[in-house]
């Protein structure tokens, strides 16, 4: 019980920006009780066991503050009130070029380019998200369009696949094509980390700035195919995303010398950036 310190908890509450007040569905308005408070302070790693642990938290969280905080999100030609008194710092994109940002009066210049950015200032390093102001929208010419949506890994062919690539994407957009859509929206097809089947939501990339490979289809380049496997209705990633990764290793391992040899000339085209994002992936 936490009777004798509630003003304390409360205090902790605040800054840690637990709220006390909710309204239920009802419309009623409820209080969380203290030791409710004090449970879920605790969870979140605070100390609430007497008045001197509550200060302490209290102060641990007052001088967290005082850094930067680990993201700043922003959007594309706006500047950013940033707490820090540096006059610049160094901006590295996902295509792992690095920059001088300026900072006049607390605001960071603003970025022309959306996408994730490491930013480096007062020996801190954080990550700046930059969004589009707007969805670019097709020039229509005042034809009625109409599109629909798909799940890649969702769809199916008659190759009985795990999951559905990027071949079946294209047959599936035939398809559609033929009847007259004019728009398909797909979920998202970032690079994930397809090694170890772990963090396989596409809404939690490992890069936005490479493609997923575990989408990627090799009947698409006239490259051997995929062996045929059991297509079921639920995907179970965490096996079929590592299974994927030694699938298309085997099919790498049966192409000819020079194959290979255009295969590596492509990917330096991307430039040092795929390479670091490779190396980085089977490190992690």
């Amino acid at each position: 019980m936490v009777k004798t310190f509630s003003a304390e908890l409360r205090d902790l509450a605040e800054v840690a920006g637990v709220a006390r007040h909710w309204r239920d569905v009802g419309g009623r308005d409820q209080s969380v009780s203290d030791d409710a408070l004090a449970a879920i302070l605790a969870a979140l790693g605070h100390e609430t066991s007497s008045a001197r642990h509550i200060k302490a938290s209290v102060a641990h969280l007052a001088a967290r503050a005082r850094h930067l905080p680990p993201m700043l999100v922003t959007e594309v030609g706006l500047a950013t009130p940033i707490d820090t008194q540096a006059a610049s710092a160094a901006l590295t994109g996902e295509d792992g070029v690095t920059r001088k940002i300026n900072i006049d009066g607390g605001m960071l210049a603003p970025v022309s380019e959306p996408g994730y950015y490491d930013l480096s200032l007062d020996h801190q390093l954080l990550k700046l998200a930059v969004a589009p102001r707007h969805c670019p929208l097709p020039d229509v010419c005042g034809k009625r369009m109409w599109g629909t949506s798909v799940q890649i890994p969702a769809l199916r062919d008659t190759t009985s696949r795990a999951f559905g690539g990027f071949g079946a994407l294209a047959a599936a957009a035939q398809t559609l094509g033929r009847t007259g859509c004019d728009a398909v929206a797909i979920n998202p097809v970032h690079a994930l980390f397809p090694g170890v089947g772990d963090d396989y939501s596409p809404y939690s990339p490992s890069s936005r700035l490479f493609l997923n490979t575990a989408m990627g289809d090799p009947d698409l380049l006239d490259l051997p195919s995929f062996p045929k496997g059991e297509a079921k209705t639920l995907i179970d990633w965490p096996t079929a995303l590592p299974r994927r990764l030694v699938e298309l290793r085997h099919t790498y391992a049966k192409l000819t010398v020079e194959r290979r040899a255009q295969i590596f000339q492509a990917s330096l085209a991307e430039g040092p950036a795929l390479r670091i994002h490779a190396v980085f992936d089977a490190l992690d």
